[in-house]
């Protein structure tokens, strides 16, 4: 007997409306699960706006301070030294941003300041928790005098000589047919012994004190010759661009100020040096005193060429084709930076030394050589040789340095 099955009791419009109605309740939850997503991602687009302008907000500040503490360093670097600009600098970048941290270089003419910073996150806390460091860094440099030279000779110094001993001459030449194209300064007296020599405006120790300008020779020519009281301040001085350090701030190599770039207790070379700051500081028990250096430079050879910089205790160079530049040209013009009583002595032919030569208790003895442009600032200097021709690039007579000005390099 075939089995009875029982009659559906449900109406058809009933039926349809449970599956509409199971249909809209899926359909609602997908639209709900989308919104959920979608709001989600818009929270997360505004963390990020509010986050990234946050951020770039701190970030300008601590630029900000950073340029601000490096100008400021470098001025007091130019009135008061190394010492004073690290202070200067600091103070001044925590000032503008006193959430930040400073730390300060001081590197002959320059002064460097870092500052590590920090963003505050807010919505962004729940992707990255803390907050967001940052890093600026700005570099100053001063210029080298307060009445700069806007091209070589002329009244810009080609020979300063410090030494105020007028039993000594304090400038010597010896030889004919020199081209000095620029300033001559001696606190004490000038001998000349030759003829056929051209100078610029030449100044001597005051006549009441036994200096004098001796000239021997025929068809000598001075642009100007004057005597005047002793200037007791270099137009530059080297020992402030190129300062000592201590303890931490010796980063350089052997514990050496942070300009060397090289540092050992001697040097000698017979072919082209790579470019850079060499520091012989010799027995110097104080590697971080550029003063105390007793270290030697010997340069002999030829055909050599390279932007160096030594910082030592005396210098010799001999030979022929050689041609050096300083190191970071022309932010610092500084070639040799001789601390010890030797001082410089420089020899040969076709040298072409572009650049200031300091010997504060020394003498620089330069014979031979040819075009150079160069400013020779020593005790003492003496000239021998002929057919020699330097145009002066040091600062414009009776300038100062205390009136340096300073300008952002990065």
């Amino acid at each position: 007997m075939p089995a009875v099955r029982s009659a559906d009791t449900r109406s058809p419009t009933l039926g349809i409306a449970v599956r509409l109605r199971s249909r809209l309740g899926e359909e609602s939850g997908a639209i709900l699960v989308i919104t959920a997503v979608m709001l989600i991602v818009i929270i997360g687009f505004a963390a990020l706006a509010i986050d990234v302008g946050s951020f770039y907000q701190a970030q300008r500040q601590a630029q900000g301070a950073a340029d601000a503490g490096a100008l400021a360093g470098a001025d007091a670097l130019a009135a008061s030294g190394a010492a004073a600009a690290s202070a200067t600098a600091s103070a001044t970048a925590t000032a503008n941003d006193p959430g930040a941290t400073p730390t300060v270089v001081v590197s002959g003419s320059q002064v460097t300041v870092s500052m590590a910073a920090s963003a505050p996150t807010y919505f962004g806390k729940i992707l990255h928790p803390g907050n967001f460091p940052i890093q600026t860094r700005a570099v100053a440099g001063i210029s080298q005098s307060a009445i700069p030279c806007t091209g070589s000779g002329g009244n810009c110094y080609v020979v300063f000589a410090k030494d105020s001993n007028c039993s000594d001459n304090g400038f010597t030449l010896s030889g004919g047919n020199w081209t000095l194209d620029g300033g001559i300064h001696s606190n004490s007296g000038i001998r000349i012994n030759g003829g056929n020599n051209h100078f610029g405006p030449t100044s001597y120790g005051p006549t009441q004190s036994g200096c004098a300008m001796k000239v021997s020779g025929g068809n000598n020519h001075f642009g100007s010759e004057t005597s005047e009281a002793p200037i007791t301040d270099w137009p530059i001085d080297y020992t402030n661009l190129y300062p000592a350090c201590t303890g931490s701030q010796c980063t350089g190599p052997d514990g050496t100020p942070p300009y060397c770039t090289h540092a050992a207790p001697n040097f000698s070379f017979t072919s082209s040096p790579q470019d850079g700051i060499y520091c012989a500081y010799g027995d110097a028990a104080d590697h971080g005193d550029p003063a105390q250096y007793t270290g030697q430079v010997a340069v002999s050879g030829g055909n050599e060429r390279a932007n160096v910089t030594f910082v030592c205790g005396n210098l010799t160079v001999s030979g022929g084709n050689l041609n050096f530049n300083p190191y970071n040209s022309p932010t610092n013009k500084l070639l040799v930076y001789a601390a010890a009583p030797g001082g410089v002595a420089i020899s040969g032919g076709n040298l072409s030394l572009n650049g200031d030569v300091f010997a504060p208790t020394g003498t620089i003895a330069m014979s031979g050589g040819n075009a150079s442009t160069n400013f020779l600032e020593g005790n003492t200097v003496t000239l021998s040789g002929g057919n020699i021709k330097i145009s002066g690039d040091g600062p414009v007579v009776g300038g100062s340095q205390s009136s340096s000005t300073a300008s952002l390099l990065q």
